[in-house]
């Protein structure tokens, strides 16, 4: 077991290693954006691939290329549905827009962020979000800061870093955020373990830390509450390919969390090779007019030049 768990290790600090090395040179072949004479974010469609081995019932139904004439285009980690019918994504640039969702996909504006009252200000590392869509009341996850920032409407901005979080450190902290129904949030870390809060983490409350089991390999990038109470998980992990992502969807109940023991998740689909290979980061869920889900992913293209800015939309139909 030792032995096995020294390989496992070591294999992905190579892939690390191999993921910088890609990384770090293509941050300078990326050309600079062009002055913003034109700074609407547009959604390009894309062909559909054929998605082999996904489960019966779940479809990707639409592929989009996001772009814009703005240096702050890239880098979407963070992604919510709001009540209406648009959704808002985040960047790890500090910056926010909305996408479209009815299928006309107009022009949207790509906005910074306002001031956030943490330490280390000058980095907006948004990695994560949620949303009481009824409010409109918006809560990021910052990695760089461990903060959870909450944005009232209108233009009120509150901020917390948790005593619980402030040892993950600065690259491998909150990755992913869910608000439950009873208004109690789940964030889940980059490098493993959660925290469950009693209520809005930036009116505080001790937390209840836990595990979780993803699938080996695999670490979560996002998280979003399904109708009937559940977590679907988005889990990212690193392989030899290019770009070097692997990409599944995992099913989670918060109902079974409990201090210090282990949550269990139940895999949906490796979306991998039926969705392109990208560094997918955001996740969201909408209701579909026939009574299923769609899916919305986005990814994060790290600023890198052999990298993409994709939106997609999966159909889901549930198991009953």
């Amino acid at each position: 077991m030792l032995a096995e768990t020294i390989v496992r290790n070591w294999r992905r600090l190579a892939l690390l290693a191999l993921l910088l090395a890609l990384l770090l040179p293509a941050q300078f072949l990326r050309s600079p954006p062009r002055s913003s004479d034109n700074p609407g974010v547009t959604l390009a469609p894309l062909p559909l691939p054929q998605a082999a081995g996904w489960p019966q019932g779940l479809t990707l139904t639409g592929l989009w290329q996001i772009g814009a004439n703005d240096w702050r285009m890239g880098g979407w980690s963070a992604l919510v549905a709001r009540e209406d019918g648009l959704l808002e994504a985040f960047s790890d640039r500090g910056a926010r827009t909305m996408l479209d969702t009815s299928g006309a996909f107009h022009a949207a504006e790509m906005v910074s962020l306002p001031p956030i009252p943490v330490e280390r200000r000058h980095i907006v590392d948004i990695e994560a979000a949620t949303i009481d869509r009824a409010t409109g009341q918006l809560w990021l996850a910052l990695e760089y800061h461990n903060a959870v920032v909450r944005f009232d409407s209108p233009g009120g901005v509150r901020a917390i870093q948790p005593e619980a979080m402030r040892h993950w450190g600065i690259n491998k902290g909150a990755e992913a955020m869910a608000r439950l129904g009873d208004g109690r949030f789940i964030l889940f870390r980059e490098a493993g373990g959660g925290l469950l809060f009693p209520g809005d983490p930036v009116t505080g409350g001790d937390p209840l830390p836990f595990r979780f089991d993803p699938p080996e390999g695999f670490q979560p990038s996002d998280a979003t509450l399904l109708p009937d109470g559940r977590l679907l998980i988005l889990l990212r992990r690193l392989e030899l390919t290019f770009p070097p992502f692997d990409i599944m969807l995992a099913i989670a109940d918060p109902a079974n969390i409990v201090a210090d023991e282990t949550l269990e998740m139940e895999p949906l689909a490796n979306l991998v090779p039926g969705l392109p290979r990208e560094n997918y980061e955001g996740l969201a869920v909408t209701p579909a007019a026939d009574g299923s889900l769609d899916i919305w992913l986005v990814s994060d293209d790290n600023m890198a030049a052999f990298q993409r800015s994709l939106l997609a939309r999966l159909n889901w139909k549930p198991e009953p």
